[in-house]
Protein backbone atom coordinates (compact mmCIF):
# COMPACT_ATOMS: atom_id res chain seq x y z
CA UNK A 1 0.00 0.00 0.00
CA UNK A 2 1.12 3.59 -1.02
CA UNK A 3 0.80 6.85 0.34
CA UNK A 4 -2.91 7.59 -1.19
CA UNK A 5 -4.97 5.34 1.10
CA UNK A 6 -3.41 7.14 4.11
CA UNK A 7 -3.85 10.34 2.75
CA UNK A 8 -7.09 9.95 1.87
CA UNK A 9 -7.62 8.19 5.37
CA UNK A 10 -6.31 11.63 6.68
CA UNK A 11 -8.61 14.32 5.05
CA UNK A 12 -11.94 12.14 4.71
CA UNK A 13 -12.06 9.25 7.69
CA UNK A 14 -13.22 11.51 10.52
CA UNK A 15 -16.50 10.63 10.50
CA UNK A 16 -17.81 11.41 7.07
CA UNK A 17 -16.71 8.63 5.14
CA UNK A 18 -15.85 4.57 6.57
CA UNK A 19 -11.79 3.70 6.33
CA UNK A 20 -13.00 0.91 3.99
CA UNK A 21 -14.08 3.95 1.65
CA UNK A 22 -11.44 6.39 1.94
CA UNK A 23 -8.92 3.71 2.03
CA UNK A 24 -10.56 3.09 -1.90
CA UNK A 25 -10.48 6.79 -2.26
CA UNK A 26 -6.63 6.43 -1.82
CA UNK A 27 -5.92 3.92 -4.22
CA UNK A 28 -8.15 5.31 -6.83
CA UNK A 29 -5.69 8.82 -6.18
CA UNK A 30 -2.80 7.04 -6.95
CA UNK A 31 -4.02 5.45 -10.19
CA UNK A 32 -5.08 8.86 -11.18
CA UNK A 33 -1.35 10.10 -9.99
CA UNK A 34 -0.14 8.11 -12.90
CA UNK A 35 -2.76 10.26 -15.14
CA UNK A 36 -1.30 13.73 -14.30
CA UNK A 37 1.65 13.58 -16.26
CA UNK A 38 0.15 12.58 -19.72
CA UNK A 39 -2.84 14.72 -18.74
CA UNK A 40 -0.78 17.91 -17.93
CA UNK A 41 1.69 17.65 -21.76
CA UNK A 42 -1.30 17.30 -23.55
CA UNK A 43 -3.48 19.78 -21.86
CA UNK A 44 -0.13 22.43 -22.66
CA UNK A 45 0.59 21.27 -26.01
CA UNK A 46 -3.19 21.85 -26.95
CA UNK A 47 -2.22 25.42 -25.83
CA UNK A 48 0.45 25.43 -29.16
CA UNK A 49 -2.95 24.94 -31.37
CA UNK A 50 -4.85 28.03 -29.34
CA UNK A 51 -1.78 30.20 -29.55
CA UNK A 52 -1.60 29.42 -33.67
CA UNK A 53 -5.19 30.12 -34.22
CA UNK A 54 -5.96 26.76 -34.99
CA UNK A 55 -9.23 25.64 -32.54
CA UNK A 56 -10.08 22.98 -35.18
CA UNK A 57 -7.21 20.51 -34.56
CA UNK A 58 -7.69 20.65 -30.91
CA UNK A 59 -11.46 19.56 -30.90
CA UNK A 60 -10.53 16.78 -33.05
CA UNK A 61 -7.55 15.32 -31.13
CA UNK A 62 -9.94 15.86 -28.20
CA UNK A 63 -12.99 14.06 -29.72
CA UNK A 64 -10.22 11.02 -30.09
CA UNK A 65 -9.03 11.03 -26.21
CA UNK A 66 -12.64 11.22 -25.48
CA UNK A 67 -13.31 7.81 -27.67
CA UNK A 68 -10.49 6.07 -26.34
CA UNK A 69 -11.39 6.83 -23.00
CA UNK A 70 -14.98 5.53 -23.84
CA UNK A 71 -13.43 2.35 -25.54
CA UNK A 72 -10.86 1.72 -22.44
CA UNK A 73 -13.52 2.12 -20.01
CA UNK A 74 -16.17 -0.10 -20.69
CA UNK A 75 -13.50 -2.61 -21.63
CA UNK A 76 -12.35 -2.49 -17.76
CA UNK A 77 -16.33 -2.16 -16.45
CA UNK A 78 -16.43 -5.55 -18.19
CA UNK A 79 -12.95 -7.12 -17.10
CA UNK A 80 -13.15 -5.31 -13.23
CA UNK A 81 -16.76 -5.30 -12.12
CA UNK A 82 -17.09 -4.06 -8.60
CA UNK A 83 -14.93 -1.46 -6.53
CA UNK A 84 -12.05 -2.13 -8.45
CA UNK A 85 -14.04 -0.98 -11.66
CA UNK A 86 -13.38 2.73 -10.15
CA UNK A 87 -9.29 1.94 -9.99
CA UNK A 88 -9.60 0.29 -13.63
CA UNK A 89 -11.26 4.04 -14.93
CA UNK A 90 -8.17 5.93 -13.23
CA UNK A 91 -6.22 3.91 -15.25
CA UNK A 92 -8.37 4.29 -18.56
CA UNK A 93 -7.66 8.19 -18.02
CA UNK A 94 -4.42 7.71 -18.08
CA UNK A 95 -4.23 5.83 -20.90
CA UNK A 96 -6.44 7.87 -22.78
CA UNK A 97 -4.29 11.13 -21.93
CA UNK A 98 -1.38 9.21 -22.60
CA UNK A 99 -2.32 8.64 -26.31
CA UNK A 100 -3.74 12.41 -26.74
CA UNK A 101 -0.58 13.28 -25.18
CA UNK A 102 1.44 11.19 -28.18
CA UNK A 103 -1.17 12.27 -31.06
CA UNK A 104 -0.61 16.20 -30.65
CA UNK A 105 3.25 15.77 -29.77
CA UNK A 106 3.58 14.30 -33.36
CA UNK A 107 0.96 16.80 -35.19
CA UNK A 108 2.94 19.68 -33.28
CA UNK A 109 6.65 18.17 -34.81
CA UNK A 110 4.56 18.06 -38.31
CA UNK A 111 3.35 21.50 -37.85
CA UNK A 112 6.10 23.34 -35.79
CA UNK A 113 8.97 20.87 -36.06
CA UNK A 114 11.72 19.92 -33.96
CA UNK A 115 11.95 22.46 -31.11
CA UNK A 116 14.91 21.42 -28.82
CA UNK A 117 13.42 17.71 -28.53
CA UNK A 118 17.18 16.22 -27.06
CA UNK A 119 17.42 18.49 -24.05
CA UNK A 120 13.73 18.24 -23.48
CA UNK A 121 13.84 14.56 -23.84
CA UNK A 122 17.36 14.76 -21.16
CA UNK A 123 15.98 17.08 -18.88
CA UNK A 124 12.43 14.85 -18.41
CA UNK A 125 14.23 11.42 -18.45
CA UNK A 126 16.37 12.79 -15.29
CA UNK A 127 13.63 13.85 -13.72
CA UNK A 128 11.64 10.85 -14.31
CA UNK A 129 14.49 8.84 -12.51
CA UNK A 130 14.28 10.66 -9.79
CA UNK A 131 10.93 11.00 -10.01
CA UNK A 132 10.26 7.23 -9.72
CA UNK A 133 13.07 6.30 -7.64
CA UNK A 134 11.95 8.86 -5.08
CA UNK A 135 8.62 7.69 -5.04
CA UNK A 136 9.01 4.16 -4.99
CA UNK A 137 11.26 4.87 -2.04
CA UNK A 138 7.99 6.63 -0.62
CA UNK A 139 5.97 3.97 -1.09
CA UNK A 140 7.97 1.42 0.52
CA UNK A 141 8.39 3.38 3.79
CA UNK A 142 4.67 3.67 3.51
CA UNK A 143 4.23 -0.20 3.34
CA UNK A 144 7.07 -0.56 6.34
CA UNK A 145 5.17 1.72 8.32
CA UNK A 146 1.78 0.83 8.03
CA UNK A 147 1.23 -2.28 9.87
CA UNK A 148 2.45 -0.73 13.03
CA UNK A 149 0.46 3.06 11.96
CA UNK A 150 -2.83 1.27 11.58
CA UNK A 151 -5.60 2.80 9.56
CA UNK A 152 -7.04 5.62 11.88
CA UNK A 153 -6.38 9.34 11.11
CA UNK A 154 -2.95 9.46 13.25
CA UNK A 155 -1.37 6.88 12.07
CA UNK A 156 -1.83 7.94 8.35
CA UNK A 157 -1.12 11.20 9.45
CA UNK A 158 2.41 9.44 10.96
CA UNK A 159 3.00 7.76 7.21
CA UNK A 160 1.85 10.20 5.05
CA UNK A 161 4.37 12.66 7.23
CA UNK A 162 7.06 10.30 7.21
CA UNK A 163 6.66 9.23 3.06
CA UNK A 164 6.85 12.55 1.85
CA UNK A 165 9.77 13.52 4.06
CA UNK A 166 12.06 10.59 2.90
CA UNK A 167 10.85 11.26 -0.82
CA UNK A 168 11.58 14.66 -0.77
CA UNK A 169 14.75 14.40 0.40
CA UNK A 170 15.73 11.56 -1.71
CA UNK A 171 14.33 13.52 -5.22
CA UNK A 172 16.09 16.64 -3.93
CA UNK A 173 19.60 14.46 -3.70
CA UNK A 174 18.82 12.75 -6.83
CA UNK A 175 18.29 16.32 -8.75
CA UNK A 176 21.33 17.54 -7.34
CA UNK A 177 23.59 14.02 -8.45
CA UNK A 178 21.84 13.83 -12.04
CA UNK A 179 22.09 17.92 -12.56
CA UNK A 180 18.13 18.59 -13.13
CA UNK A 181 18.75 22.19 -14.08
CA UNK A 182 15.08 23.25 -13.71
CA UNK A 183 15.42 22.07 -9.47
CA UNK A 184 18.53 23.94 -9.44
CA UNK A 185 16.88 27.45 -10.80
CA UNK A 186 14.27 26.24 -8.83
CA UNK A 187 16.28 26.17 -5.57
CA UNK A 188 18.01 29.38 -6.27
CA UNK A 189 14.52 31.01 -7.20
CA UNK A 190 13.72 30.26 -3.81
CA UNK A 191 16.75 31.43 -2.14
CA UNK A 192 16.69 34.87 -4.33
CA UNK A 193 13.52 35.16 -2.65
CA UNK A 194 14.21 34.64 1.35
CA UNK A 195 16.69 36.89 0.92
Amino acid sequence: MGVGPHLTVLLFAHGNAAPGAAHLTGLVLAAYGLALVPFAGYQIMLRVYYALGDTRTPALISVTVSAALLVTSLVAARLHPGTDMVIALAGCTAIAYALGFAIVAQSLRRRIGRIDGHRLLSSHSRMLVAAVVAGLTAAAVASGLSPAAGTGPAGSLAVVCAATAVGACLYTVLARLLRISEFTALTAGLRTTRT
